[in-house]
Parts: C-alpha cells; sequence; structure tokens
C-alpha cells in the first residue's frame, strides 16, 4: 500500500493557505470601500463646511460694503446741504470735504 499522507497533509496546507489569501484579500477590499466611503464622506462635509464659510464671509462683506456706501452718502447729502457749499463759499467748503473725506478714507480716496 501507498501511503498518502505526505501529500494529503500538504494539498491541505495549500488549501490553508489559499483560504487564508482570499480571507485577506477580501478584508483589503473591504478595508479600502470603507476608508473610500470615510473619506468621500469627509471630502463632502468639509466641502459644504468651505461653502457655508464663503457664503458667511461673502454676506459680510456685502453688509460691509454697504455700510460704507451708506456713510459716504451721508456724508454727502450733508456736504449738499451745508451752507457753504449751498452759497458757493469754495474756501468755507473746504474744511467739511476735507472733514467727510477723512470720516470715510478707508473707502473713499
Amino acid at each position: 500500500m501507498v501511503s498518502r499522507a505526505p501529500f494529503s497533509g500538504w494539498r491541505r496546507n495549500i488549501v490553508v493557505l489559499v483560504t487564508i489569501a482570499a480571507i485577506a484579500a477580501a478584508l483589503s477590499t473591504i478595508s479600502y470601500q470603507y476608508s473610500t466611503n470615510n473619506a468621500n464622506g469627509i471630502l463632502k462635509i468639509a466641502s459644504q463646511d468651505v461653502r457655508s464659510n464663503a457664503e458667511i464671509q461673502a454676506h459680510d462683506v456685502a453688509n460691509n460694503l454697504v455700510n460704507k456706501v451708506d456713510a459716504a452718502g451721508n456724508n454727502l447729502q450733508i456736504l449738499a446741504r451745508s451752507p457753504a457749499v449751498l452759497g458757493n463759499d469754495v474756501k468755507g467748503a473746504i474744511p467739511l470735504f476735507s472733514a467727510a473725506q477723512q470720516a470715510t478714507s478707508d473707502f473713499t480716496s
């Protein structure tokens, strides 16, 4: 009788190794998919956060601009109603124009 024990043990080892390799490949694929899904979720949240911050900053800049334009408009209304301007008193109006320009110097030049 011929003994098959050495070959059957060798085949069993191969089957175990192939099974371990298949399980490792499956776990690797699952881990990759999990990481990819998490990365995509983080990217989506970060993108929404950046968009939200940009909208908030744009709103703030727009409000700041409106306030500065209003201030310049108010200065112009005051200048237009001043007696020196209405009376064509150039020398008397110069300090008013200078003060109005200095009040909005961060916006006007």
